[in-house]
């Protein structure tokens, strides 16, 4: 996946745009990441929301807006906004990001049905597959407090 940091760095060049690319998750020892194995694009507003990438002047097939690279874009971004599958009394959902602004107006929840969702789900299954932790080994998440008043700054974390 880190081919896919200069993948996108290489697009935002060709369409004129800005990027900032920050590390996403890593695997090392309890001391700290060793190895880099996704990267996360911020977007372009202070608080590192709406996507640089994202066309404002049209609209995708489900109403949000449309993406600029859509047949190029990362597996990170094939999963968005689905963060999470789970289930819960047998009803089986899907767990949208939070900090989605589309999300947040037009599902009142972090929570959906898995119909319509299925290419997000097979995207986040290929990226939970790339990053099993072996024994010893421990998965480091880069946080960035995006959309969120935290006290936390920039820097990597333990993933519990």
């Amino acid at each position: 996946m880190p081919e896919e940091k200069s993948k996108m760095e290489k697009l935002a060049k060709e369409k004129g745009l800005e990027v900032r690319i920050v590390p996403r998750l890593a695997v090392g020892d309890m001391a700290g990441p060793e190895k880099i194995i996704a990267y996360q694009m911020m977007g372009k507003q202070e608080d590192g929301d709406l996507c640089p990438f994202l066309d404002l002047e049209k609209r995708s097939p489900h109403g949000g807006f449309a993406c600029g690279i859509y047949a190029l874009k990362p597996l990170a971004c094939s999963a968005y906004p689905v963060v999470d599958a789970g289930s819960n009394n047998n009803n089986r959902y899907a767990t949208l990001d939070p900090h989605c602004q589309f999300c947040k107006h037009n599902h009142n929840s972090t929570k959906a049905g898995l119909e319509g969702l299925e290419s997000e789900l097979e995207s986040l299954s290929k990226i939970k597959a790339a990053v099993r932790a072996e024994n010893g080994v421990h998965v480091w998440r880069y946080a960035t407090a995006t959309g969120q008043q935290a006290t936390l700054g920039e820097g990597w974390v333990l993933e519990s």
